[in-house]
């Protein structure tokens, strides 16, 4: 997810509370997680919330969705590792000032009365005043004391700082307005949105002695002044308490642990810089191993707001051969980079620098043009036009630049260690990821060559019986011409050998895709299997084969020779199930409703004895077949899979000495 336009990710780190990581700590050190439980905890702490949305800002999903849910998507998102590496970083710096544990409680109560006030007024979405709430003075937290010098100035200037903040978590306008308007005065508030108004409210109950009379909060709220005096007396326990994690209020101790970071759960005094180093570089590894291309992205990215509090990098290349090529692309089309063809040769690039000195350098617009290289020049406009450093890295043996989009790097010797570890172990589970896959591919490619090759020789092998095959049925049909019955069923018999001739010929074929018709008529179907398969596979078993369908029945999604294929394997095993004497059933009916959907249904139904209860528990297991003579059981999983494609169901039902029915639900053509 990316930060709203022309919003680079947060430069600045806050000093989170040191009870709120070891909290987290303890909880992401649980197996599994408590994903809930702790995202229950970073919503009720303005800067872990600030945290977690700046790394994956909201981006218009929203939408009614309760805050916490949308905490625990983006914690799940960015892994347990990865948040571990975090809270032992940012434990190393936290702070446990009760100035800032103050402001914190005071956030919390501000929104608890917001979220409070937007239900009593019937506000859509509460949610969005409790947030607005909970960062309505996020300058003040934001760090152990006011980073801009604004915590005795002008209270305007310290809601814009604030609104700037919630702004880079992609918090929706109407909360943005809410944050900055807390700063104005009655006449300006009354007229404004109606979460502007809960919020300014909230915030001035939840002075002990508000500056604003009762009277005036009660009409901008549109409450009576009763309501609002017991809502302030119903969360002023809010006010200075510590903050404990959801579940912990009433064991304050279970919340402040042993001084020093926590690390794999246990509590360590004063751990040394090398261990907790070798210790995040671990957890960074892991957060990357076996991911999505995309997740791994966007964890990446993620990563660098929490871990450095930079964004990420908006663009990976590669060294090859001379040509830097993308690998990760973040806001950057690559067609727009392959219309440059940048080269790790050009001597006026910042980017080939970067990787020849193997440090990283940073750009900086020129004023007036380009510059020494248009095509810096190019790639900055593309990332926002605020300059951009150009980090080299080389993993397994491969090397090349990201570049992330700044305009003014901090020189911080831990940072960088930190951005080297986390790039180094994104690239190369990445690369390695990319390397598996084409080594796969390369597998899959030279099996498939092998099988077409087969199939090749299949074809010509078998060219030669199927004509014979096919001349001897004319010469019959010329030799008994005079017998109708004979002659339908010399027909019969040759549109199946044809069949197969058409089927081994596009065996095999990549990329050749066969013109039959995706819909077919299902009795059509029905009355050449029962032609075909009355004497073959019943009248020799004394077995009766009965035909009964539906006159008026629509087109049913699926080939008509994939229906075949179906129908022979379920008729098939119906004949070899039932003994001498014994009846099975072909029917259709419909259209019949399935999930919502018009469907066809096709029984095959038989009075044999029915299958066996551990069978008929692991019906599509291969081996499970109880016919014996070498057959694998393999019939009905391949029956369900062809089923599967054209979005078909089947069920079975069977009742030893009773039979087995087979029904199968197709989706009908509309």
């Amino acid at each position: 997810m990316n930060a709203p336009a022309g919003i680079h990710a947060c430069d600045t780190r806050p000093r989170l509370r040191l009870d709120c990581c070891r909290t987290l700590l303890r909880l992401l050190c649980e197996q599994p997680p408590a994903w809930r439980e702790i995202a229950e905890t970073v919503s009720r702490d303005p800067l872990l919330a600030w945290c977690i949305l700046n790394a994956l800002p909201l981006a218009g999903d929203q939408d009614g969705q309760e805050l916490v849910s949308l905490i625990e998507t983006r914690l799940t998102r960015l892994g347990a590792d990865l948040l571990r590496a975090w809270a032992v970083h940012a434990s190393l710096e936290a702070s446990d000032s009760p100035m800032l544990e103050r402001r914190s409680a005071h956030a919390l109560l501000v929104a608890e009365l917001a979220a409070h006030l937007a239900r009593l007024g019937n506000h859509p979405n509460p949610q969005d005043a409790y947030l607005a709430g909970l960062w309505h003075d996020l300058s003040a937290v934001f760090g152990d004391g006011d980073p801009q010098g604004l915590e005795d100035g002008n209270g305007r200037r310290r809601a814009e700082h604030s609104m700037n903040l919630a702004r880079r978590a992609g918090t929706a306008l109407p909360i943005l307005d809410a944050i900055r308007l807390t700063a104005e005065n009655e006449d300006c508030i009354e007229d404004s949105h109606s979460l502007s108004r809960v919020v300014w409210v909230a915030r001035s109950l939840a002075q002990g002695e508000p500056a604003v009379t009762l009277a005036s909060l009660s009409r901008v709220a549109g409450l009576p002044s009763r309501v609002l005096i017991d809502l302030r007396e119903e969360f002023a326990d809010l006010e200075g308490l510590p903050i404990r994690p959801v579940g912990d209020e009433s064991n304050p101790a279970a919340a402040c642990p042993p001084a020093g970071p926590l690390v794999g759960g246990a509590a360590m005094t004063n751990p040394p810089q090398p261990w907790i180093d070798a210790a995040t570089r671990g957890l960074m590894l892991g957060a990357f191993v076996d991911l999505d291309e995309q997740i791994l992205a966007d964890r990446l990215y993620a990563s660098c707001a929490l871990l450095t509090g930079q964004a990420g990098p908006q663009l990976v290349l590669e060294d090859e051969g001379g040509r830097l090529r993308p690998v990760l692309t973040r806001n950057v089309d690559p067609a727009w980079l392959a219309g440059i063809g940048l080269r790790s040769d050009n001597p006026n690039s910042t980017l080939a620098l970067a990787l020849h000195r193997a440090a990283p350098l940073h750009y900086s617009p020129a004023d007036g043009g380009p510059g020494r290289s248009t095509a810096d020049w190019q790639i900055d406009r593309w990332l926002g036009g605020g300059g951009f450093t150009a980090w080299p890295w080389q993993v397994d043996g491969r090397r090349g630049v990201a570049v992330f989009a700044d305009s003014a790097p901090r020189a911080d010797d831990a940072l960088d260690a930190c951005r080297r570890n986390l790039i180094d172990s994104a690239l190369g589970e990445l690369l390695r990821m990319r390397r598996r896959l084409a080594e796969r591919q390369a597998r899959e490619e030279s099996a498939l060559q092998g099988f077409r090759q087969r199939i090749r020789r299949m074809q010509h092998e078998t060219s030669s019986p199927l004509s014979l095959i096919r001349s001897y049925l004319d010469l019959i049909r010329e030799r008994h011409g005079a017998d109708r019955k004979t002659c339908e069923d010399l027909a019969v018999l040759g549109s199946e050998i044809d069949r197969v001739g058409r089927m081994l010929r596009h065996m095999g074929d990549a990329g050749t895709h066969d013109a039959e018709a995706r819909v077919c008529l299902p009795n059509e179907v029905l009355r050449d299997l029962a032609t075909v398969c009355s004497d073959t596979l019943f009248a020799r078993r004394g077995v009766r084969l009965e035909l009964r369908l539906v006159p008026t029945l629509p087109a049913a999604r699926i080939p008509r020779s994939i229906l075949r294929q179906v129908l022979l394997n379920l008729l098939r095993n119906a004949a070899e199930a039932v003994p001498a004497g014994g009846r099975v059933t072909l029917a259709s009916s419909g259209p019949v409703a399935v999930d919502g959907r018009l469907c066809v249904e096709i029984r095959v139904v038989d009075n044999g004895p029915g299958l066996p209860r551990e069978r008929l528990a692991n019906l599509y297991a291969e081996g499970g077949s109880v016919k014996g003579g070498g057959d694998r059981g393999s019939g009905l999983s391949i029956v369900r899979e062809l089923l599967q494609e054209y979005n078909a169901a089947m069920v079975c039902r069977s009742q030893e000495r009773a039979g087995t029915g087979m029904q199968i639900f197709i989706p009908a053509q509309a």
